[in-house]
């Protein structure tokens, strides 16, 4: 998982990685209208290949010494910069220890790529791997021996 503090940031990718981020599963499960907003403008400016966005270039380097077997020519490496990806991210707000106690059961969805803990009077959602922070070292070790 990464996390990008701007939606600038992601001009930091090359506009074949923006494509194929159009066409990965979008999960909004918090409704949030900036991401379903930004979702919609990268899906409006791959219809003109990101003509008018400045995204990175890839660039080729000959690997010196290295022959293609398929094509008998000297193999050739696509490389581009590095993304510029949060160097630290918000850790989630504690929940009080013992959070877990009521726990009945929980569920992984391959549909969302999320789990579903429920409780007897609530239920939480893992979403993201950060989630699990939220959740005490008691929890935690009662999570893993459920």
């Amino acid at each position: 998982m990464k996390y990008y503090k701007k939606e600038v940031d992601f001009l930091s990718w090359t506009k074949v990685d923006l494509s194929e981020l159009i066409h990965a599963p979008f999960h909004n499960l918090t409704n949030d209208t900036m991401a379903l907003s930004f979702k919609n403008f990268l899906e409006i400016k791959s219809k003109n290949n990101f003509e008018d966005l400045k995204t990175t270039s890839l660039f080729t380097k000959k690997a010196k010494g290295v022959i293609d077997p398929c094509t008998n020519k000297t193999m050739v490496n696509v490389m581009w910069p590095p993304t510029k990806q949060a160097k630290r991210i918000r850790l989630p707000k504690c929940l009080p220890e013992g959070s877990l106690d009521t726990i009945q059961y929980w569920v992984y969805d391959e549909a969302t790529v999320m789990v579903v803990i429920k409780l007897k009077k609530n239920q939480f959602r893992v979403v993201d791997p950060k989630d699990l922070l939220k959740f005490r070292e008691h929890d935690i070790h009662f999570l893993s021996n459920f």
